[in-house]
């Protein structure tokens, strides 16, 4: 597993959902896209989820 400090997880989510938000805003054209916006969207939902569970 790997740790990562809640700067770079902060990061990490900002940049994710810039990405989604990108992405929503161009349309996802294809099948692909939208699963990477849809994981990326996980992803971002993942990180900010654990960093509230090691601030605990």
């Amino acid at each position: 597993m790997v740790n990562i400090s809640n700067a770079d997880r902060d990061k990490a989510v900002e940049f994710l959902r810039a990405y989604v938000a990108l992405v929503r805003e161009h349309g996802a054209r294809s099948t692909k896209e939208y699963n990477q916006q849809r994981m990326a969207s996980i992803l971002a939902k993942k990180l900010e989820r654990k960093k509230t569970e090691t601030s605990r």
